[in-house]
């Protein structure tokens, strides 16, 4: 997936810096993201716009109130989107982008609880709506400010409570897709997997705190104020998730991916296009049959 190189070459190197590279034991790597940067976000943009488009089809042709209704905001967003990307973005026009964006987006997870009866779901979208419009008025607050609107206080405060929210989601995620069944942990192998993200993770914490803290907070909007063992255990299980899903529903660990690809700086239209698409292919199992059409395009 293009947008897997993305996240771990282009957006580091935009939001960290990767300048240490250009004197170190492979200065040929500097190059060589210098030249693939722009090739990369480009295409990933272009491939998740075009899988936004065929998101709202697939929602057009569902025929449900909800879901034209839901099509129709998030048109409304990429028109906007673009406008956005290739005119010089208006204070007015960012705000208006971000809270279009913040109703697809609640919209989507509302429809994730549609003829559910479990209450597990309804906190899933609960936390996910949320979390997700503490993401967006960390974007929108400053702009209204520089409008003469009232200053945001506690801004630091609210955003860690988006992270808790984020974090929180995690477990009835993995209860609701998985579940918690002593069968699930018979073999040591399927133990292994997700450990290695959770170990990589957990040794660069360790050896060098500083960095690990800078990567996640810049280039996913995580600023890792929670004793570590939370992070360690929501990843473990976000991990496990995603590779058990990947047996039975592709749909359930592509979009899980792109949720956290996306992360929760959604400052860009690109970064908020990969949450609304996380979200969609999240429940599109659930409201929208067997319809893999979108799944297979966003194999990027």
């Amino acid at each position: 997936m293009i947008a897997v190189l993305e996240v771990l070459f282009v957006r580091p190197f935009l939001k960290v810096g990767f300048g240490f590279l250009r004197g170190g034991p492979v200065p040929s790597l500097y190059e060589v993201i210098i030249t693939l940067g722009p090739f990369i976000l480009s295409s990933s943009f272009l491939l998740v716009l075009i899988s936004a488009g065929l998101a709202g089809y697939l929602l057009i042709k569902d025929s449900s109130k909800s879901t034209l209704i839901t099509s129709t905001f998030l048109f409304g967003f990429l028109i906007l989107g673009v406008l956005s990307v290739f005119t010089t973005s208006e204070a007015v026009l960012l705000i208006v982008q971000n809270i279009v964006a913040f109703i697809v987006l609640t919209l989507l997870a509302l429809w994730f609880t549609k003829g559910v009866t479990t209450k597990l779901v309804k906190i899933i979208s609960a936390l996910f709506i949320s979390s997700y419009f503490i993401a967006f008025w960390f974007v929108v607050a400053p702009v209204i400010f520089t409008l003469g609107g009232p200053k945001p206080d506690f801004i630091v405060e609210i955003l860690n409570i988006g992270e808790v929210l984020i974090i929180a989601n995690v477990l009835p995620l993995y209860i609701y897709f998985v579940g918690i069944k002593k069968e699930n942990y018979l073999h040591g192998s399927e133990l292994i997997l997700p450990s290695i993200p959770a170990a990589l993770f957990a040794g660069i914490y360790l050896l060098n705190p500083a960095i690990i803290s800078l990567y996640s907070t810049w280039v996913f909007g995580y600023n890792l104020f929670l004793p570590f063992p939370f992070y360690m255990v929501a990843l473990w299980l976000y991990a496990d998730l995603i590779i058990r899903m990947l047996k039975v529903k592709k749909e359930v660990a592509y979009g899980l991916l792109l949720i956290f690809i996306a992360g929760r700086n959604l400052e860009s239209v690109y970064l908020t296009l990969l949450a609304i698409l996380g979200i969609f292919l999240l429940i599109q199992t659930v409201h929208l049959g067997k319809k893999r059409a979108l799944t297979d395009g966003l194999k990027v």
